[in-house]
């Protein structure tokens, strides 16, 4: 996770009474804030420690609402894909509109254009899986219990799981996410960082262009407030008995945070450079890179080689397609193109099939090999890849 940061107000030590000395009115005429550590991975790993008004577990009621299970398309031959998403048409809410594209045992793709903000549901929690939100186009702001996350055009949102939070978006009809649902958490790749935990000089880039809530969101409401929780196929109405958005402070090393793409900064040589350095993040099982412009290969004799990854399946989500090899090959932006191993290619190989979604976490054809990357491509690609219309259609979430 990235460094660590300080919001609010906070008491001197971890696990001490926190004193309000009469600065509001406090829940129950108790007169302190109410201790709430939060980690995904346990005790031993990234947590953060925030103080709220009112205990955060009181919940006046739960009722499952579904129970979803994602179905993989159809069988199909090994082959390319060119998943043409840029035209889904608007549907659902922030929240259930997304459309699961491609599914493993270690994560899921979807795509999200959202007809309206809000239906029966304002706040959302995922609380099985870190979310990681590439916004295509829109920007507003992430409200959470962490606070206001400002957000636009071209930004990674990070969210670990467990975060309650709700899309505030400028203009709704203008939004327009890929969403990577991961079962791992997301991480700075660790040869990135140097022994003490900072970023390295010489990393694509810095602590500088890691953002997190920097504005505190208090609301001080005792009133019932209906969560959407997600945990793997189950999503449950939570009715919690005062607003969630309560923290006075926090402090640590675990919150959701902004990463822009054109922050990145790509690497480059005078001879073709493989894909690792294009890494932004790294979660268990995948990593995603961004292929952000860069100066081409400058040695006279450079040539683009071939590349066979059988052990991983990339998946790239075109967001700035502006090369001629591009247009050739038939990609812009808005799409994704899935690559399947055994057909060498320019570039990239790897492997990969649409789905309708095979059930989470099972063995199954589509989720047998030993990890995924997944690469949002911002700027070129190769000119020999097969413009494939993708097979069978998906079901919308809700």
């Amino acid at each position: 996770m990235p460094y660590y940061q300080k919001l609010g107000e906070i008491p001197r030590k971890h696990h001490i009474w926190f004193h309000r000395n009469g600065a509001m009115p406090t829940y129950k005429g108790e007169g302190i804030a109410y201790e709430h550590v939060f980690t995904t991975q346990g005790f031993d790993e990234a947590y953060s420690i925030m103080y709220h008004l009112r205990p955060p577990t009181r919940v006046r009621n739960v009722e499952l609402i579904k129970h979803w299970e994602p179905k993989k398309v159809t069988d199909s031959p090994l082959r390319h894909h060119h998943l043409k998403t840029a035209n889904i048409p608007r549907r659902g809410d922030l929240y259930t509109s997304r459309i699961p594209m491609l599914f493993n045992q270690d994560m899921t793709a979807y795509r999200a254009k959202p007809a309206k903000a809000y239906d029966k549901f304002e706040y959302y929690k995922n609380g099985g899986a870190d979310e990681i939100i590439f916004v295509f186009k829109g920007g507003g702001v992430v409200e959470t219990l962490f606070g206001k996350l400002p957000y636009r055009a071209e930004d990674y949102i990070v969210i670990p799981r467990g975060i309650t939070y709700r899309i505030v978006p400028n203009e709704v009809e203008e939004e327009d996410y890929l969403i990577l649902e991961s079962s791992g958490p997301v991480r700075i790749p660790q040869r990135y960082l140097n022994h003490e935990g900072q970023i390295k000089m010489g990393a694509p880039y810095s602590e500088r262009d890691l953002h997190a809530p920097a504005e505190l969101l208090t609301v001080d409401k005792e009133e019932d407030v209906d969560v959407l929780v997600k945990d793997g196929p189950r999503f449950t109405r939570v009715t919690l008995a005062h607003h969630p958005f309560d923290a006075v402070g926090w402090d640590g090393y675990l919150y959701p945070f902004t990463f822009n793409a054109q922050d990145f900064e790509p690497i480059t040589g005078t001879v073709h450079q493989p894909p690792p350095i294009h890494q932004t993040f790294e979660i268990r099982g995948y990593v995603v890179c961004t292929f952000a412009p860069r100066l081409l290969d400058t040695h006279p004799e450079a040539v683009r080689f071939h590349g066979c990854m059988t052990t991983s399946k990339p998946m790239k989500f075109y967001f700035m397609c502006a090369e001629i090899s591009d247009r050739a090959a038939g990609l812009k932006a808005g799409r994704s193109h899935c690559i399947r191993a055994a057909f060498p290619m320019a570039l990239i190989l790897g492997q990969s099939w649409p789905v309708r979604m095979p059930p989470a976490r099972k063995s199954s054809p589509s989720c047998s090999t030993r990890s995924t990357r997944l690469n949002l491509r911002k700027n070129r690609s190769p000119s020999m890849i097969q413009n494939i219309r993708r097979v069978g259609s998906t079901k919308n979430c809700e």
